[in-house]
């Protein structure tokens, strides 16, 4: 009796530290450590058209277990610019038993360019025009996410309010951001005008919004298109100069021009009142003003964008 007490008391023991080792040893054999990940620097420089692949240039990760991971290297995030035309990677990779090991890294874009907009007319509209159209002409391109003109945003300037119904100059505010968090925006000059009398008095400019490299030369005259003044239209000329439309057709006699111009057939510029704030050694946002009167006395006034780059 005591012999199979003794050999039930064994047999307990044994299922005892058979459990235990069935728990205890599958543990301590489970692959608890995760990959490392090396690069050969911290901050790497890529191109804008670069796909995230570039980004891993130079990056391995090695694990315990599994030996060489580096083909499950991935970029799983990039933050919004800390710096101009820099942002910041996070880099992951993963072992067999999904131990994930996660690493940062600076990427510099060298060819990085800010937002940019583009303007097929002037911000002059007629009374009656609805608001959701002011913004109609305007597009806006980038270097990382192509077209992002659906994010271009429309506020009134601060103080201002706005009525298409009333005659008068507006300042409204346009921004666009892209997916890095690079704002571009600027304040222009909205004209409502009356369009009964449009036609007698009137500015024409060749660009509604100009990119001027830094430290060019700028004469805001040249973006003179043509003038209506007084019923008369004056186009600009090779020369710079503003000449009576009617006045363009040469006649001849024989084989010879008979010149059918004179002096007070073209308009004097320095009639036309520019006001040009530009600063080309100084980036950065600028409207430039050119304004013409009638004879009778009435004004209107025409802008034109220009953006001093970086």
């Amino acid at each position: 009796m005591r012999l199979l007490k003794l050999l039930s008391v064994v047999l307990t023991v044994v299922a005892v530290i058979l459990f235990i080792a069935a728990i205890v040893v599958p543990s301590q054999m489970e692959d608890r450590t995760a990959p490392v990940i090396s690069m050969d620097s911290d901050r790497v420089e890529i191109s804008v058209s670069d796909d995230n692949s570039a980004i891993l240039a130079g990056v391995t990760a090695q694990d315990a277990e599994d030996g060489d991971v580096t083909a499950s290297l991935l970029v799983e995030s990039l933050s919004n610019f800390v710096a101009p035309g820099e942002r910041t990677a996070t880099i992951v990779a993963f072992d067999a038993d999904n131990h994930i090991t996660k690493a940062a890294r600076t990427v510099h874009y060298a060819d990085y360019t800010h937002p940019t907009f583009s303007l097929s007319k002037p911000f002059s509209f007629p009374t009656g025009t609805k608001t959701e159209n002011i913004a109609a002409n305007l597009t806006a391109q980038d270097c990382l996410d192509g077209n992002i003109t659906r994010r271009i945003t429309r506020t009134n300037a601060e103080g201002s309010s706005f009525n298409p119904g009333v005659p008068g100059i507006y300042p409204m505010t346009f921004s666009v951001s892209n997916s890095a968090g690079d704002v571009e925006k600027f304040t222009a000059s909205v004209e409502i005008y009356d369009a009964t009398t449009a036609n007698l008095l009137s500015i024409s400019l060749s660009q509604a919004i100009i990119y001027l490299p830094r430290d060019s030369a700028f004469n805001p005259a040249d973006y003179l298109s043509a003038l209506t003044v007084d019923n008369t239209i004056y186009v600009r000329q090779e020369d710079g100069s503003l000449l009576d439309s009617s006045k363009l057709n040469v006649v001849y006699e024989g084989e010879e021009a008979v010149s059918q111009v004179t002096e007070a057939d073209y308009y004097p510029l320095d009639r036309i009142q520019i006001n040009n704030p530009v600063d080309p050694s100084t980036p950065g946002w600028y409207e430039v003003s050119y304004t013409i009167t009638s004879i009778s006395g009435s004004t209107r006034t025409a802008y034109l964008l220009v953006r001093v780059e970086d």
